[in-house]
């Protein structure tokens, strides 16, 4: 009967958790928190429904809703170590264009020199302060 309602769950809880409010999220995770409690390793036919929302969770900028799923993610993939967990990051996923200036932007700090309190920035064509 288990595996019968457990993939019943996959489309409402990945449904939540790839709500942009941080509150859902959280309301999510905690009932695949407390399946990871109860079942243990009996969800595993759950977890390629919700997975890869929480995968991408990660990559949100509220920090409340990547801080849980990436908690959550770890706890379900080590509840339920199964093919069906570990096939979930082998699925296709689609190409993200990168801005090419990230790449310079993470460079640039060990490039730039900032004034310390010894040396003394000036003007062009002003007189150097004492």
């Amino acid at each position: 009967m288990l595996d019968e309602v457990l993939p019943l769950m996959r489309g409402p809880l990945a449904a939540q958790l790839g709500d942009l409010r941080s509150q859902p999220v959280r309301a999510a995770c905690g009932a695949l928190e407390g399946l990871v409690q109860r079942l243990g390793g009996a969800m595993a036919p759950l977890v390629p429904g919700v997975l890869p929302q929480l995968l991408k969770n990660l990559y949100v900028s509220v920090k409340a809703i990547s801080a849980i799923s990436s908690s959550t993610m770890l706890r379900v993939v080590a509840a339920a170590p199964s093919d069906k967990a570990l096939d979930v990051p082998r699925l296709p996923l689609k190409p993200v264009a990168v801005p090419a200036t990230s790449h310079a932007a993470a460079f640039a700090p060990g490039r730039l020199s900032l004034p310390t309190a010894r040396t003394r920035t000036t003007r062009p064509g002003s007189a150097p302060s004492r």
